[in-house]
């Protein structure tokens, strides 16, 4: 749909917290509560203001070669986070930068927080897309990300062996190693999110890391302490399953070993909820726009569509520290036909999507 004037009215309930339709008027990007003469009127009955927030995703890469663009090329960067907008993510956070490629804020959005290089030991991480670092060297690395732009240090805190176990995939830094680097990273203003599928985040979160990616060794005295420590969980079940799903289908002991990890999760996931963990989203590989996938595993481990919607939302926005949304503040939002938190199936098309206030997009 081509762009309006950007001049809006907005009549909706607004997400998650309330049950009743509020006006609201959008004029030059800045939304209030006062009438503005001319405003049209943006379809859609709910409206989540800022949009969703998908804290895992990878700009640089070309999962499943969907895209006609080379890994780590601007093209392919600037047709990644159009995808996401088209799909009602408005804000995002790259977890590693790869191929050569370094995301940038785009004019039509969506917002943008991100890592530096994926940092792993040599050897111990995944060809073409880690910068290899010896532990000698990895806080020179991390500060360089970081003067260089970098609001996040991306580590492989665990990497499986010949064997390819995600959930038995030995350390890589020494909680020592990881406990200088945080500090470091931390005195220079940024934060550390580390890749986690095994043994290492006990290290990593005693280490003071800010956010687990993966987590899928968690155990209920590590949620305890990421509760403490306000360590956000980052989940990506979606592409879990992307990897792992014809192994859970298997009537074999690999199977059976699998289904058993995955079943500690689902009832890991609901008590680290009820204790306080930040639980966050992340679509990571699986393909751009269908980050709505991700919420829906969510809710099949446990949580329920009201908590996965927070959980992509709201409280990933305010975890993350991007902009309010809102009323008085930024004019980004997402209107849908259906309550979402009821079914979180009803963010898969969204009914407007408008960042910095105009109109990028409409349901006719």
């Amino acid at each position: 749909m081509s762009e309006h004037r950007d001049v809006w009215h907005i009549r909706a309930v607004v997400l998650p917290d309330t049950s009743e339709p509020a006006d609201f008027w959008v004029c030059d990007g800045v939304v209030g509560r006062e009438p503005v003469d001319g405003a049209q009127d943006v379809p859609g009955a709910f409206v989540l203001p800022g949009g969703l927030v998908d804290a895992h995703v990878h700009l640089t890469m070309n999962f499943g070669k969907v895209m006609p663009h080379a890994d780590g090329s601007e093209a392919l960067m600037s047709a990644n986070a159009a995808a996401h907008r088209r799909s009602g993510v408005l804000a995002f956070r790259d977890a590693g930068c790869a191929w050569g490629g370094v995301p940038t804020q785009l004019a039509d959005g969506p917002r943008l927080q991100r890592a530096g290089r994926l940092l792993a030991p040599p050897g111990r991480g995944y060809p073409n897309v880690c910068h290899f670092v010896d532990a000698e060297s990895l806080v020179i690395a991390a500060l360089e990300d970081v003067r260089a732009g970098a609001a996040w240090v991306k580590i492989i805190g665990d990497f499986p062996g010949p064997d390819g176990n995600w959930f038995a995939a030995p350390p890589t830094y020494s909680r020592d190693v990881l406990k200088t680097l945080v500090s470091a990273v931390h005195a220079d203003g940024a934060r550390v999110m580390a890749h986690s599928t095994g043994l290492g985040a006990p290290d990593l979160v005693a280490a003071g890391v800010d956010s687990i990616e993966h987590g899928m060794v968690l155990t209920p005295d590590l949620v305890r302490e990421m509760a403490d420590r306000q360590v956000a969980w980052v989940l990506t079940l979606a592409t879990a399953h992307k990897h792992l799903g014809t192994l859970v289908d298997q009537q074999s002991p690999v199977g059976a070993y699998v289904r058993g990890q995955l079943d500690r999760i689902r009832h890991l996931l609901p008590e680290a909820h009820a204790r306080g963990v930040p639980i966050l989203a992340g679509s990571d590989e699986v393909r751009v726009g269908t980050f709505v996938d991700e919420l829906h595993w969510i809710t099949r481990f446990g949580l329920s569509a009201d908590q996965a919607l927070r959980a992509a939302s709201t409280n990933a926005r305010a975890w993350l520290g991007f902009t309010p949304a809102g009323a008085g503040g930024c004019a980004d939002f997402v209107t849908y036909l259906h309550d979402p938190r009821e079914d979180v199936s009803a963010l898969r098309e969204p009914a407007a999507v408008v960042v910095r206030g105009r109109l990028l997009a409409a349901a006719v």
